[in-house]
């Protein structure tokens, strides 16, 4: 029976005779092994032991010597060294024993790794932290007590979304949340995915973190597009297993991804989203695998004027290729048009403008002319 209860866990029990200072140590390992030894010495070895810290030797010895000078129980936390697979950290207790005396005659022990579970808890307030963060940037948040079955807390943009996703169960919660999915394959597979009982067995299994791309009712405007994340994690006070739950408004992004997908469906030899702030470029089209890697505007320019010959032409189309002569010019007309020779063939149409319902991005666009086209005029 004493084995089984320790199956799994990685803890030292110790028995210690400060008359003698001999300890009686056995060390169990979630594997399930145990070992025993016997430490002659054992106050006075803690000071120079090889497999404690060296900040924590002096705390662990001293704990020690309070239980036997403070009758009572007596804990402290240290780090050690054991099997030579890195410190871990330890939580130990101790506890006087007394004779008719009443002097303490012998200490029990024991020494729990606690290092996954101070992660862990760690993790958690890092979790619920960032939560409270991005709760008023997200579309709607939720957290979830699935052990005891409850919402916690919800936030929505607006009172409909309030309604309609959430309810004061968690089990009610994820079904509403399933059932604002318009159609029915997606919300089937929300529902496999965002069940209680797939989330507790996914837990359990060691996947902690999901997401989801889908349609979601909004109330107004038609369905929106939204990203559903949900991140898992066990409350250490309640030890409760909890889930964070957060939408994101992608409709954006998504409509910007088919317009850009239709444009690389055009003749267009490059189409380019460009940053109006730093300039950062991220290609599409049949020429984006030529261009350098992690491309800015003035790196892209350098890239192709190196290919052309030294003229006049070239230094004044340097000039006008700047990001700072293109957004100057935007703040006057809808679009930044050029003619640019090319080192072989046919010269480009190149147009710069900014892209619709997304502040501070440029779209570029650039097409091969017409076999013929005179090249660009001095």
């Amino acid at each position: 029976m004493y084995d089984l209860l320790l199956e799994h866990t990685s803890l030292l029990t110790l028995d210690y005779d400060p008359a003698r200072d001999l300890a009686q140590i056995q060390r169990h390992s979630t594997s399930g092994r145990r070992t025993s030894r016997t430490v002659s010495g054992y106050l006075k070895s803690l000071l120079t032991a090889s497999y404690l810290h060296p900040e924590d030797r002096r705390r662990l010895a001293g704990a020690v010597h309070r239980a036997i000078t403070h009758p009572g129980t007596v804990s402290c936390t240290y780090r050690a060294d054991y099997e030579d697979t890195g410190w871990r950290r330890y939580q130990v207790s101790w506890m006087s024993l007394f004779d008719e005396a009443g002097n303490v005659y012998r200490l029990l022990g024991k020494a729990e790794d606690v290092t996954g579970r101070r992660a862990a808890a760690e993790h958690f307030r890092q979790l619920a932290a960032r939560h409270r963060r991005q709760a008023r940037a997200c579309l709607a948040s939720a957290r979830l007590d699935l052990t005891a079955g409850q919402t916690l807390d919800a936030k929505a943009a607006s009172r409909h979304l309030l309604r309609t996703l959430f309810d004061r169960t968690a089990g009610a919660c994820l079904q509403q949340m399933a059932s604002a999915l318009p159609e029915a394959e997606e919300r089937a597979r929300f529902q496999a995915l965002f069940s209680p009982d797939a989330l507790s067995d996914a837990f359990a299994e060691g996947v902690f973190q999901f997401s989801m791309d889908h349609w979601i009712s909004t109330g107004k405007g038609g369905p929106s597009w939204v990203r559903t994340e949900a991140e898992m994690a066990e409350n250490p006070d309640t030890l409760h297993l909890e889930v964070f739950f957060q939408l994101w408004d992608r409709s954006f992004r998504r409509l910007q991804s088919t317009l850009l997908d239709t444009l690389t469906r055009q003749d267009y030899e490059l189409v380019l989203t460009a940053d109006a702030r730093s300039g950062a470029c991220r290609a599409y089209g049949p020429s984006a695998g030529r261009l350098p890697e992690n491309a800015t505007c003035r790196s892209l320019a350098a890239w192709y004027f190196q290919q052309l010959p030294p003229s006049h032409q070239r230094t004044a189309l340097r000039k006008a290729l700047s990001l700072e002569a293109v957004l100057s010019q935007l703040e006057a007309i809808p679009s930044v048009e050029l003619v640019l020779p090319a080192p072989e063939g046919a010269p480009y149409h190149l147009r710069c403008s900014p892209l619709e319902g997304m502040p501070g991005v440029l779209l570029v666009t650039c097409r091969r002319l017409p076999a013929g086209t005179p090249p660009p005029a001095p």
